[in-house]
């Protein structure tokens, strides 16, 4: 064994250092057998081609699970598989390996949940007293894993209202003491896969809004955007638009809506933990809005709209009964 040795790491070559030297960086860990080594610090090779070197055994990937009582685990990957098997650990479910970065179950390659693991829920009461209608289709693999997120970030989910002809439904989350905004959001939309556009950042979206309380012309806002989304193939992102022809309300200015990021940051995040079919689901912030201001965003951008909401006193609860926004100001559309 040559008695001085180059280390290549990420700021550079290292070295040189004596065989010793190596030896200790070795069992201590810090030379792994794919680092870099040289003799001359010119010709390069793998550290693990250097016989006698004390290379620790590579331990087995183990998993921490959430659960209610706290972080469970860790499990080998064997054991996750079986836990999984018995439907001890579902799709949903928070995994890490590390205790840093967590990610839903479903996202370990290894793992494989039953079938039956995703099968429709019972339906919660409506906000009416027209019973929810159960259609023939049974819903998509990924709805529990998305509600779940839902009920996780915007608390118990309240009323559900469903479409006679459709697997699209919108749910109502209720107010809370850590929340104190009800959240309506459709679930469903992002089973179809919408064209991608520049403005789309995904081909699957949820829309959401935030209100004091929950009325059926919210529901029928949303019901009749994510109808026209499927009937139409439109594809909805951040900053575009939905155009209604009439009024969204009785007496109101507002007859359609931009997608917005949601001003909740937790809400927005969802996007980077629920991935349905490879693809972030992304949650679009429904903000109603006049055929002015649409074209005010088209002709000066939609940070000038922004600027004018902040500047109004509009946030992130829905106002139907809000004016316009050009109307009151001087910039020409």
């Amino acid at each position: 064994m040559p008695r001085h040795w180059f280390l290549k790491t990420r700021n550079g070559k290292a070295g040189p250092i004596t065989s010793k030297a190596l030896v200790r960086l070795v069992a201590d860990g810090k030379v792994l057998p794919n680092s870099g080594v040289s003799a001359d610090g010119e010709h390069w090779f793998k550290a693990s081609n250097i016989s006698g070197l004390p290379f620790r055994k590579a331990e087995p990937l183990r998993y921490w699970v959430k659960t209610r009582s706290g972080d469970a685990g860790p499990f080998t990957v064997p054991k996750l598989v079986k836990l999984a098997a018995a439907r001890r650990v579902k799709p949903n479910v928070m995994v890490s390996c590390d205790g840093k970065r967590w990610v839903q179950a479903i996202r370990v390659a290894e793992l494989c949940f039953p079938s039956h693991l995703v099968s429709p829920a019972p339906s919660p009461q409506p906000l009416t007293e027209t019973p929810v209608v159960q259609t023939a289709p049974s819903r998509s693999v990924w709805a529990d894993i998305r509600e779940s997120e839902f009920e996780r970030r915007f608390g118990s989910r309240g009323s559900v209202w469903e479409c006679d002809d459709s697997l699209i439904a919108v749910h109502v989350h209720p107010a809370s003491p850590s929340r104190p905004v009800t959240t309506i959001v459709t679930s469903g939309l992002s089973d179809h896969a919408m064209p991608v556009t520049a403005a789309s950042a995904s081909p699957r979206a949820e829309l959401l809004i935030y209100v004091d309380v929950a009325t059926p012309v919210f529901i029928e806002v949303l019901r009749a955007i994510v109808e026209h989304a499927v009937r139409e193939s439109s594809s909805y992102g951040y900053g575009s638009f939905y155009e209604h022809g009439e009024p969204l309300f009785a007496d109101s200015e507002l007859d359609g809506c931009i997608f917005m990021i949601s001003n909740v940051p937790s809400d927005d995040a969802i996007r980077s933990v629920v991935v349905i079919d490879q693809h972030p689901l992304q949650m679009l912030w429904v903000l109603p809005t006049t055929s002015l201001e649409r074209s005010l965003i088209a002709r000066h951008g939609l940070r000038v709209f922004c600027q004018m909401m902040d500047a109004g006193g509009h946030g992130l609860v829905f106002d139907p009964s809000r004016t316009c926004l050009v109307k009151r100001s001087k910039l020409e559309v």
